[in-house]
């Protein structure tokens, strides 16, 4: 049975991982200090496990903190982790900061959730997006087992390369996806600032938010909605938008996230 240490436990992602890992065929130990956390593991049935127990002849590390903390945190724990075994992370910001304590004789795992697509609401699967920064294949395979346990179930497996994980994330969905979906949030405040009822202008919004069938399902925009749509880019986006999807970018968001100094 492999061995899990769950760095965390008791926060958010910490309790989710911990209800998905727990009636799996893992030895899940779940490790928190937060007083707070281990009274929500208490009400979830789950006992707390001390650090030096919970690494000893562990098989998995999975660290479930802020990704301020996650390089700090790692420095505390991987000295103390046994050779052979792997680190296995939902967020690849402090490995691609270079934050992330990384010895040379463990295996390193990453599986950012892709979420559900909203173009398939009635598809309960998802896809997942893997990476194996080092170590053997059967790391590989193992890693990919826990993170379907995790976010199951799972229609189809992409594997990636750590950087091109940091494309997607931070980059595409949080530095352009985010970005521009405040946008839209702003704008809809904008319009009920003049005037418009607010329930009118959210259904309106996001009812014509149909229309990214248009941009990856195959479907069509009128001639003057194209119109309005690049008049608008002109006024909404720099010229320069596109550096945002290059590494140099990902690495600069990356040590922004992880609170870096020099970021």
């Amino acid at each position: 049975m492999t061995r899990i240490a769950l760095f965390g436990a008791g926060g958010g992602m910490g309790r989710y991982l911990t209800s998905r890992l727990m009636d799996c065929d893992y030895n899940l130990r779940c490790v928190e200090i937060g007083e707070a956390g281990v009274q929500a593991l208490a009400e979830m049935g789950v006992n707390v496990t001390p650090q030096d127990e919970a690494l000893a002849d562990v098989d998995v590390v999975i660290f479930a903190l802020p990704d301020a903390v996650v390089g700090k945190v790692s420095h505390a724990v991987v000295p103390d982790i046994p050779a052979g075994a792997m680190v296995f992370s939902l967020d690849v910001a402090a490995a691609l900061a270079g934050v992330l304590c990384v010895r040379d004789d463990l295996a390193y795992f990453f599986t950012p959730p892709c979420h559900h697509n909203i173009l398939k609401p009635n598809e309960r699967s998802q896809h997942l997006t893997c990476a194996l920064m080092q170590g053997p294949e059967s790391a590989y395979a193992l890693g990919e087992q826990i993170a379907r346990d995790i976010h199951g179930p799972i229609s189809k497996t992409h594997r990636l390369t750590l950087e091109q994980m940091g494309l997607l994330e931070p980059a595409l969905a949080e530095t352009v996806g985010l970005a521009c979906l405040s946008l839209l949030r702003d704008a809809i405040e904008e319009t009920v600032g003049h005037g418009v009822p607010r329930e009118a202008a959210e259904e309106f919004l996001l009812g014509h938010m149909s229309c990214l069938s248009a941009f990856f399902g195959g479907g069509r925009l009128s001639e003057g909605a194209v119109l309005t749509m690049n008049r608008g880019k002109e006024r909404l986006f720099r010229d320069d938008w596109r550096d945002l999807l290059t590494p140099e970018s990902v690495l600069r968001e990356a040590r922004a996230i992880v609170g870096a100094e020099d970021a």
